[in-house]
């Protein structure tokens, strides 16, 4: 087997600091060398192929001014809706949980991209429904403007809604861990109402006063 021939590469001819187009040999797979994205595989999600649009742009205003919206996101977004019509149909977590998370995770941004079409075109309900999705999506993934849901449960998930997500068990998980004693539980205190919120002892005041009166 020969020697690879080196002069057999395109030289790069990306454009340098100089404003002179660079020297140095690229590659078969782009003709350009290390230094200019030669090494580089391209965009494969949605969001790494949405930032390369923008890399050849120079101004904010080329990008904000001149948008348009994108038709194959917009359909790729209302087909995902469709399916998730069929899983909010059935029940049990386990029948529409393992192709929900497979779903969104390969058309989150579809999704989210296209909702407020969602709302405009199936109304609040709709809108309801994908957001729902997408909520239990960003709970089991522990996604940052959701994280406080480990502290507090989320009221009002009408649809895709489970007992704990895998964020809680693991945030569960890791407060046992600091908190358990060697050799045991942590040592529960003995039940004192007087420890109790004063919510509690009013509602149980309140039961009192009813139960006497009824007699």
């Amino acid at each position: 087997m020969g020697r690879f021939d080196l002069n057999s590469l395109p030289q790069c001819g990306a454009k340098t600091r100089s404003g002179e187009p660079c020297k140095r040999l690229g590659n078969l797979h782009n003709g350009r060398c290390k230094l200019h994205g030669g090494r580089s595989t391209g965009g494969k999600t949605t969001e790494g192929k949405m930032a390369m649009r923008t890399n050849p742009i120079k101004y904010s205003f080329d990008w904000f001014g001149r948008q348009e919206l994108d038709d194959d996101l917009i359909h790729e977004g209302l087909d995902v809706f469709e399916r998730l019509v069929e899983l909010g149909k059935l029940a049990a977590p386990d029948d529409w949980m393992p192709e929900l998370e497979a779903l969104l995770a390969e058309h989150l941004v579809a999704l989210e991209y296209a909702k407020h079409i969602i709302a405009a075109t199936y109304g609040p309900d709709g809108f309801m429904l994908a957001q729902c999705a997408l909520d239990h999506y960003y709970k089991q993934t522990d996604a940052l403007h959701l994280h406080f849901h480990i502290f507090r449960m989320m009221p009002g998930q009408l649809w895709f809604q489970q007992l704990a997500s895998r964020a809680q068990i693991s945030a569960q998980n890791q407060w046992d861990a600091r908190h358990i004693r060697p050799g045991g539980f942590p040592k529960v205190r003995k039940f004192d109402a007087r420890n109790m919120p004063a919510e509690f002892n009013m509602l149980r005041h309140a039961l009192k006063m009813l139960k006497e009166s009824s007699l």
